[in-house]
């Protein structure tokens, strides 16, 4: 059980030069709906618009969790696992960012 008390809201970004940009979309495209089997909540996905410089994000994700255990839970998802070892590292570099929110709604 969780309640806004536990939820929290992490902020993904994810960089990929153009010969890595193909399998990074891929495996983002299977495991993003991982996140539903575990209580969270995709709030927006971005992607790199075509002609920016390949340097910039690739992908940009914000993602609500219920609690820190269903992110635990995401992380250790054999299914999770399966497609890391599919695809292999997708990403030349990533950040995770938890976020406090200051202005707006989560809706």
């Amino acid at each position: 059980m969780s309640d806004e008390s536990t939820a929290f809201t992490l902020v993904f970004v994810g960089y990929a030069d153009e010969a890595l940009s193909d399998r990074a979309r891929a495996y983002e495209d299977e495991v993003l709906p991982l996140l539903e089997r575990h209580g969270a909540r995709l709030l927006y996905r971005g992607r790199r618009a075509d002609g920016e410089v390949a340097s910039l994000p690739l992908e940009v994700h914000v993602i609500r969790f219920p609690h820190r255990e269903a992110l635990g839970a995401f992380m250790a998802d054999d299914r999770r696992q399966s497609l890391l070892q599919r695809h292999g590292e997708v990403f030349t570099a990533k950040h995770v960012v938890e976020m406090d929110t200051i202005s707006g709604s989560l809706g």
